[in-house]
């Protein structure tokens, strides 16, 4: 929530004083490119054009289907509930590296 909160913060601070904002990413899976397209589309103040969400089309294991929202250069908003995209959760364990039985926060 901390994340949610600073965002929504600058988003305000920049739109009171009529600056424009960009959304870009560098490396994440689809579930963040989601969660961060669902937050692009609720500002008025986006630039119209030139924003990054191709991390997905980068990455040979992302275990969502978000590249499938990208068709010819342009992301499309999902239609499906929540983030809109589906999580394939053999490919999470397949990608989890280490867990701790006892912390359910970090056990699939």
């Amino acid at each position: 929530m901390v994340i949610a909160d600073a965002r929504l913060k600058q988003h305000r601070v920049a739109r009171a004083f009529g600056i424009r904002c960009y959304m870009n990413s560098m490396l994440e899976f689809g579930i963040t490119q989601a969660a961060s397209l669902q937050h692009a589309a609720t500002m008025r103040n986006l630039i119209d054009v030139g924003h990054a969400c191709m991390s997905a089309l980068r990455l040979a294991e992302d275990p969502t289907d978000f590249s499938s929202f990208v068709r010819e250069g342009v992301v499309h908003l999902p239609t499906a509930p929540g983030l809109g995209v589906q999580v394939d959760e053999q490919q999470v364990r397949r990608l989890t590296v280490a867990s701790d039985p006892g912390n359910p926060r970090l056990t699939l």
